[in-house]
C-alpha cells in the first residue's frame, strides 16, 4: 500500500496536503483507479511466540527422522514394541527431506471516489495467485530405519492364533501347579511366566493393529525373536508345545510410494494432499474491502513549508476470501474469510526542504466466523484426519503502527523509507454447535473423542516488523500551446522485507509496482 507524495495540480490537490505516502483522499467529484501488482515470497517462518523467536524453514516439519512426531500412529506402535520386548525403542520408518517456497502475486484493484474534498469512499477487490514449490523426498536405509509395514495378514493371524493356543495350554499348567501348592517356587515361576506371555501376546496384537512391524534385521526385531525363544524354552520345560518358530516381522524397507500412501490415503488416518512439484490453484478472490477516509486538519501551505495534515478512516473487510484447505500441505488461502472492522488515524508532518514524515496507526477488530482446522499438537507433522472439524473462530484483534520519512528529490520524484510494526492477539476456538456436512470428519477417519480446539490458541498470537523502501514518480502533462494540464499518472515501486517476527509470521520479501489513474466524475474541468 505504500505510495509517495502527489502534486497533481490538474485535480486541484494541494501539493502540501498530498505528500503523505499513503494518499487516502481524492478531490471531491473525482475518482482514482489503482492497479498495483505485489509479488511476495518466503521460505521460512518466525515460529515461536517469545523474545527468542527463531526461524524455521517451511520444509523443516518435513525434514528428519520419520517417527511418532511425523505419524502419530507410530506412537502406539512404538509403545507396543517396548512392552513386547525392547525397552526404549524409538520407531523410525526412514528419513525425509524437503524444500518449500511460497510465492504470491496479489493485485488489489481499487476505486476511490472523492465525495467531498475532505471525504473519500472506496472499494478494494483483491485478486490472488499463489505459487508453491514443494519437493518431498523419503529414504529408508538399513542403518537409519528399524520399522516397516507388517507382513501379510494371513501370517500374522496364524502366528497370533498359535501363540494364543500355547498360552492357553500353559495357563492350564499354571493352574495345576498352583492348585497343588500355591506357595511353591514352581507356582511362582509359572505365574510370572504366564503374565509375561500374556503381556507379550497383548503387545504384539496391538503392534500388528497399527499396520507396522520392526524390520527383521533390526535390534527391535532381534529383541522380539529373543523374547519368543525365552517363552518357548519355558513352555517346553512345562510340556507345552506349539509355539510359532518366529515372530512375523517386516522384511522390506519402505519406499517413497509407500510413504506418500501413508500421507494421502485416508485409510491410514492422515488423508493429506501432497502436490508434486509446483502447486498453482489459479486466480482466487481475497477479502473485499470497503473504506471511508476523511481529513480532520490541514495547516495548508506549499510542500516546502512546515505543516501538518491529519485524518481518520474506517474500513470493513468482507468475508469473500478462500481459507486454506486443512488437508493441504501447501495451501495458505487468500484471506481469513471473516469480517473485520478497522479504524485508522494518520498524520503527515511537512518538515520543509522537500522532506517530511508520515505516521499512521490502525486498530482492527476481527469478528467471529467459522473455520475448518485440524486441532492437534502443532509439533506433529501430519495431524490425524479425525481431528479435523468445523470450529467457531474468533481471531485476535490487531494493531499496526507505521512510520515513514519521505524526501522529494524533485517535483516528480520522491524517495520513501519506512518501518511497520504489526501485532495480533491470540485467537479463540470452539467446536461448532452444529457442524454441517462441509468440514465434518471424513467417514474414513477413525472414531474417537472430538478434538480439543484450544490447542490451536498457543500459536495464534503474532507480531512482525517490516522495513520499506520506495520510489514514486508523478507525472502531470502540460500542453505547451495553451498551458492546460492533462491527466496525471503516478508510478511507484516499493520493496518490503520482514526483519523480525514471531508466531508463524513469514520472513517474506515483496516488490510492488503500482499505477494510479485519475478522472473527473462531476467535478468541472
Amino acid at each position: 500500500m505504500a505510495a509517495a507524495p502527489l502534486a497533481f495540480a490538474a485535480l486541484g490537490i494541494d501539493s502540501a496536503a498530498a505528500q503523505e505516502p499513503y494518499p487516502f483522499l481524492v478531490p471531491g467529484g473525482s475518482t482514482r483507479l489503482e492497479i498495483p501488482g505485489i509479488f511476495s515470497s518466503h521460505s521460512s517462518l518466525y515460529r515461536t511466540s517469545d523474545a527468542d523467536a527463531a526461524l524455521e524453514e517451511l520444509g523443516g516439519p518435513y525434514t528428519g527422522t520419520v517417527g511418532p512426531t511425523v505419524f502419530p500412529a507410530l506412537a502406539g506402535f512404538e509403545e507396543a514394541v517396548r512392552r513386547a520386548g525392547q525397552e526404549g525403542y524409538r520407531a523410525a520408518l526412514g528419513s525425509m527431506e524437503s524444500f518449500m517456497e511460497r510465492s504470491q502475486v496479489r493485485v488489489p484493484f481499487s476505486i476511490d471516489v472523492g465525495v467531498f474534498d475532505w471525504l473519500t469512499a472506496g472499494i478494494v477487490v483483491p485478486a490472488v495467485h499463489s505459487d508453491v514449490e514443494f519437493a518431498l523426498d523419503f529414504d529408508a536405509d538399513s542403518t537409519g530405519a528399524n520399522a516397516g509395514f507388517s507382513p501379510d495378514s494371513a501370517s500374522v493371524y496364524d502366528f497370533l492364533d498359535a501363540l494364543g493356543s500355547s498360552i492357553g495350554e500353559f495357563d492350564g499348567h499354571q493352574k495345576n501347579v498352583c492348585t497343588a501348592d500355591p506357595n511353591s517356587s514352581e507356582c511362582i515361576r509359572a505365574t510370572a511366566a504366564l503374565g509375561g506371555a500374556v503381556t507379550f501376546q497383548s503387545a504384539l496384537s496391538a503392534m500388528y493393529g497399527t499396520l507396522f512391524a520392526p524390520l527383521a534385521w533390526s535390534e527391535a526385531g532381534g529383541a522380539l525373536q529373543s523374547r519368543l525363544a525365552e517363552l518357548d524354552a519355558i513352555f517346553e520345560a512345562a510340556g507345552v508345545g506349539g509355539l510359532p518358530d518366529s515372530v512375523p516381522l517386516a522384511d522390506e524397507l519402505m519406499v517413497r510410494a509407500d510413504f506418500l500412501e501413508l500421507i494421502s490415503n485416508p485409510v491410514h488416518g492422515i488423508g493429506a494432499t501432497t502436490p508434486e512439484g509446483r502447486w498453482r490453484p489459479g486466480w482466487r478472490l481475497g477479502d473485499i474491502e470497503l473504506r471511508v477516509n476523511t481529513r480532520l486538519y490541514d495547516s495548508g501551505g506549499d510542500a516546502d513549508e512546515r505543516g501538518i495534515e491529519a485524518g481518520l478512516g474506517t474500513l470493513v473487510r468482507l468475508p469473500t476470501a478462500v481459507q486454506a484447505d486443512p488437508a493441504s500441505l501447501v495451501d495458505v488461502g487468500t484471506g481469513d474469510d471473516q469480517m473485520d472492522v478497522e479504524v485508522r488515524g494518520w498524520l503527515n508532518a511537512r518538515l520543509g526542504g522537500g522532506s517530511g514524515i508520515w505516521a499512521g496507526y490502525r486498530h482492527g477488530v476481527q469478528l467471529g466466523g467459522t473455520t475448518i482446522r485440524r486441532a492437534f499438537d502443532p509439533s506433529v507433522t501430519f495431524a490425524p484426519l479425525s481431528t479435523q472439524a468445523t470450529l467457531e473462530w474468533d481471531p485476535g484483534d490487531y494493531r499496526v503502527v507505521d512510520l515513514a520519512p519521505w524526501y522529494r528529490v524533485s517535483g516528480s520524484l520522491t524517495l520513501l523509507a519506512g518501518y511497520r510494526h504489526r501485532g495480533k492477539g491470540p485467537d479463540s476456538f470452539a467446536l461448532a454447535a452444529a457442524a454441517g456436512e462441509d468440514g465434518e470428519p471424513s467417514p474414513d477417519a477413525p472414531e474417537g473423542p472430538p478434538p480439543d480446539p484450544k490447542i490451536l490458541v498457543a500459536n495464534s498470537e503474532s507480531s512482525s516488523g517490516r522495513l520499506l523502501l520506495g520510489i514514486v514518480y508523478n507525472r502531470a502533462t502540460t500542453n505547451p500551446e495553451d498551458g492546460s494540464v492533462g491527466r496525471p499518472l503516478e508510478i511507484r515501486f516499493t520493496y518490503r522485507r520482514v526483519v523480525a517476527g514471531s508466531g508463524g509470521v513469514p520472513k517474506s520479501r515483496s516488490l510492488e509496482a503500482g499505477f494510479r489513474f485519475y478522472a473527473d466524475l462531476w467535478r468541472g474541468t
